[in-house]
């Protein structure tokens, strides 16, 4: 169940991925301006920003693979049916849908994932588990850019909706696990408050994620940098490198000087990026950005699980991923008006310094005991 749920997670997300680096360029060519690019690429979080809390309570009433198969056929539509958008407004709404399916996934499988992973190995476990979403990152960004230049857009949109239909076959062999009901433990919650304080901190990283994949391809654009694509390939080998590393060590040394590491190296990149001005330049921040994401993410997602009770494990992944829609939210939009107020590489120093400023809130918030896991549910050294 473990394997095959990482395989789906793996196919699901490279059917979002191979639009990463082609949907800016895709705006643009429809007539779309600056801010508009934030918008669609933005507003595709606010659906998933909805659903999560619920979501994650359907889950700890043991309704994952139902969700997950929905999400499949939801991503397949709204991917199928943006061939034949030809404007903004009509590829915002598509976007808007697809952002349904994208709730009704992620937050199911990493959740059934946690249930099967043994408490003590759970960092490790979820770095695993994590290398499927930064595996797709690896080539589907730069893939989909090669088949846009020799088959236009239209050939991405129909890649991509066959490649989220077939993540059904994934689900065909998967069972719930017994007793992942909420009844086992706690009732289900909305808001898992334990899992608040380790989303807030991972929402300066998905801020700062936005922004790459919001603004690259324009600031590559404008200083000739080339297929941006290549970006998120070295960031997801990194990632993919780094992430069981991560857990493993946030395993024995606590999830927070894993993540505060983490957090310090991916300003780092984001800083790098901002003063990029060569194709090599911008993999070199590529790559650093992500050594930073495997650590922030990995030790934060364990950490939100760590601090809740049995029974609510899927309503702490759901809060968890409330940052990365929060992310798209704040910085596509927000950030599409300072590109076009002041300039595109000014994006990424703001990311650069939010990333600074969850370090400090991270060990300000070890401090006040707000990265101590449940009694119950994990041994108490790991903060």
């Amino acid at each position: 169940d473990y394997v095959l749920t990482t395989l789906g997670t793996f196919s699901f997300f490279a059917s979002f991925m191979y639009l990463l680096s082609v949907l800016p360029d895709y705006i643009d060519e429809i007539g779309g301006e600056e801010w508009q690019v934030g918008l669609v690429v933005g507003a595709f979080g606010l659906l998933p920003l909805l659903m999560r809390p619920h979501v994650g309570r359907w889950c700890d009433q043991g309704r994952r693979l139902l969700m997950m198969r929905l999400a499949t056929l939801v991503f397949a539509l709204a991917l199928f049916l943006m061939v034949f958008s030809q404007d903004v407004w009509s590829l915002l709404a598509l976007r808007l849908v697809q952002g349904t399916g994208m709730a009704l996934w992620p937050t199911p499988a990493t959740a059934l994932a946690a249930e099967i992973i043994p408490a003590a190995r759970r960092g490790e476990g979820l770095g695993f588990f994590g290398m499927a979403a930064s595996g797709s990152q690896i080539t589907m960004p730069a893939l989909g850019v090669v088949i846009a230049d020799a088959w236009g857009f239209d050939a991405v949109f129909i890649v991509s909706a066959v490649t989220a239909l077939a993540t059904l076959a994934f689900t065909v062999g998967v069972q719930e696990p017994r007793g992942a009901p909420a009844a086992a433990g706690a009732p289900p919650t909305l808001f898992p408050r334990g899992a608040i304080f380790p989303m807030t901190i991972f929402l300066t990283f998905t801020f700062a994620w936005s922004a790459a994949a919001t603004f690259l391809p324009l600031l590559g654009k404008e200083r000739d940098l080339g297929n941006v694509g290549l970006f998120f390939l070295v960031m997801g080998v990194m990632t993919v490198l780094a992430r069981p590393t991560a857990g493993r060590i946030s395993d024995r040394v606590g999830r927070v000087r894993v993540a505060v590491v983490g957090l310090l190296v991916a300003a780092a990149g984001m800083l790098l990026l901002a003063q990029a001005q060569s194709g090599l330049m911008m993999l070199v921040a590529g790559g650093v950005t992500g050594l930073g994401f495997a650590a922030v993410h990995t030790t934060m997602l364990a950490l939100a699980i760590d601090r809740v009770r049995l029974g609510q494990r899927g309503g702490a992944t759901a809060i968890f991923q409330v940052a990365w829609d929060l992310g798209q939210l704040i910085a596509g939009v927000g950030l599409g008006f300072v590109a076009s107020a002041i300039d595109v590489e000014t994006v990424f120093w703001v990311s650069g310094v939010l990333l600074l400023l969850g370090a400090a809130a991270l060990l300000g918030g070890r401090t006040r005991g707000w990265t101590r896991p449940h009694a119950a549910t994990h041994p108490a050294h790991l903060v």
